[in-house]
């Protein structure tokens, strides 16, 4: 049992660790740079090539990457280059949102797919079982976008329901007004819920 557990934690950190080189050669390899966008049309080669020095970009790949890996391993995300802020800083102020999205969907796809799947085998062929069956394919055939745009557009909009959108609320104001949560959730749990109800 250790050695199945050692091997898999030593093939996982193997594929994290291929994830990252990829992910760093696939911007590497793109043409132009951040000092490029930042820039722009309007940046004179002096200026580019200033600020390319600045943000180490001007370093060998293999100097950036281990840079790049060294940073990520001690938590060092660095700036954003849009607002100038830590990134780090930027991560832990959605980690609250995240969470409150997240674990309400968690929940609700653990207690509802077994209940859903086991009234489902109870009940092969009867019409639980199709109308379940035929509402778990067309969930699962919907994207989560559209799904979430068709509850937007007739929940929200035509029916007045419920609110349309939560941008710009934290964690707290989330929490004083639940009900904005119900359509996010919502479509964070049903592709999962179909998935597990009908494998069960």
């Amino acid at each position: 049992m250790r050695a199945y557990v050692l091997r898999r934690a030593l093939l996982a950190l193997l594929q994290c660790l291929v994830v990252l080189v990829a992910v760093f050669a696939v911007g590497s390899l793109l043409p132009g740079d951040t000092a490029d966008v930042l820039r722009g049309e309007l940046g004179t080669p002096e200026q580019v090539a200033a600020l390319r020095a600045r943000l180490g970009l001007d370093e060998p790949v293999l100097a950036r990457f281990w840079h790049w890996l060294g940073d990520l391993f001690t938590g060092d995300l660095g700036n954003s280059l849009t607002t100038g802020l830590p990134v780090g800083d930027d991560i832990g102020r959605r980690v609250g949102v995240t969470l409150l999205l997240g674990l309400p969907a968690l929940v609700l796809v653990t207690v509802a797919a077994p209940l859903l799947g086991t009234v489902s085998g109870l009940r092969e062929g009867s019409r639980v079982d199709r109308t379940l069956n035929t509402a778990a394919v067309v969930l699962h055939a919907v994207p989560e976008f559209v799904l979430g745009l068709l509850l937007v557009a007739s929940v929200s909009l035509a029916a007045g329901l419920l609110p349309a959108t939560a941008v710009g609320m934290d964690t707290a104001a989330l929490l004083a007004r639940p009900d904005v949560l119900v359509l996010p959730v919502t479509v964070l749990t049903a592709r999962h819920l179909c998935d597990l109800a009908r494998q069960i």
